[in-house]
């Protein structure tokens, strides 16, 4: 048994049989993010352009883009799909060709961070109009993450603006290279995430239940899609909670489901939708780098709501042990598996 920080936001993953079982530690809120939601036409503010990045222009020097990746430079590669080897020539072409790229991670594993930087580097070597979205802070909080890609705040200035600790969480070391390298290389960085008060309610009143104001904060697109095998996977994560012991009466666990899965697609949508405008209007991005748990990476969660608000091209990845052989399950799949080396 092994236990790391993966999936649906900020959950305690436990390793069963080779199977990722999920556990929320924050019943209440989901993810320890706390961004405002954009619904469109809701008349909510998107995230519009980093004004204050001064983001690189053609022909303009940036520093070299130096590898982070310890051991070896590149992680090996796996197709997620087949399961057989994959070039990092090969991988360059898929990276070349998707507008949204995402990375997904273990909240609390160096490696992984490090090869999201690796995944970074390579965008910004085919491309420096490349962007980085983040699960990991709230879309009220753009203005002082701008400030800080600006250098108008140094680090510590930046953190307390955020409260990192609360909002978040993880330890920021883990993030410093990734939040370096962009602020660097005058690289756009976008909060996608969804307030954790509209979370909360959503988990204890469900949709039906929010008040117009909470509702006027939504994003848009509703019905939001429900594929059974993403509710079957969310299932068995809810299933693992304190609160849905044998004691609750089944129809109130039921019920508690129906709440849970609603505040997993608000988070999924959110940051889609936010995804979806950080490739639109004036000065876009050509590429997004998106960072956020596996959970949110999966075919039924981020991308295909994005797809649905018309990025057309997108590429996922995701950490896999390098002793691991069998493929992720279907609700956690990925275009590509990143070979590294995680703790047993």
């Amino acid at each position: 048994m092994r236990t790391h920080m993966r999936g649906t936001g900020r959950c305690k993953v436990v390793q069963l049989g080779g199977a990722w079982a999920l556990g929320l530690l924050v019943i209440g809120g989901g993810c320890a993010t706390t961004a405002p939601v954009v619904s469109a036409g809701s008349g909510v503010p998107g995230p519009g352009p980093a004004a204050t990045v001064a983001a690189p222009t053609a022909g303009a020097a940036v520093k070299a883009v130096t590898p982070f990746v310890r051991g070896e430079a590149e992680p090996a590669l796996r197709d997620g799909h087949t399961g057989q080897p994959l070039t990092h020539a090969a991988l360059t072409e898929r990276l070349r060709a998707a507008a949204a790229i995402y990375v997904g991670e273990l909240h609390n594993s160096q490696p992984v961070h490090e090869a999201q930087l690796w995944v970074l580097q390579q965008t910004y070597k085919l491309d420096a109009q490349v962007a980085v979205g983040l699960e990991m802070l709230p879309r009220t909080l753009q203005p002082q993450l701008d400030a800080y890609l600006a250098s108008a705040v140094d680090e510590a200035g930046f953190l307390a603006a955020v409260d990192w600790k609360h909002t978040w969480g993880f330890d920021f070391a883990l993030y410093r290279p990734i939040f370096e390298f962009c602020r660097a290389h005058g690289l756009r960085m976008y909060a996608l995430n969804a307030p954790k008060t509209l979370s909360k309610a959503v988990r204890q009143r469900g949709l039906a239940g929010l008040t117009e104001a909470e509702q006027a904060q939504l994003p848009g697109g509703q019905p939001w899609p429900a594929p059974e095998p993403h509710v079957q996977f969310l299932r068995q994560t809810f299933a693992h909670h304190s609160f849905a012991g044998d004691k609750t009466p089944p129809a109130e666990k039921e019920a508690s489901f129906a709440r849970f899965y609603q505040a997993q697609q608000l988070w999924d949508e959110t940051m889609a939708q936010g995804v979806a405008q950080a490739l639109t209007g004036p000065g876009a991005a050509k590429h997004v780098v998106v960072l956020a748990g596996v959970g949110h990476v999966g075919p039924y969660a981020m991308p295909p709501r994005a797809a649905r608000r018309g990025v057309a091209s997108s590429l996922t990845l995701a950490p896999q042990a390098r002793t691991e052989q069998a493929l992720p399950d279907a609700a956690e799949a990925a275009d590509v598996l990143l070979l590294l080396d995680l703790p047993e």
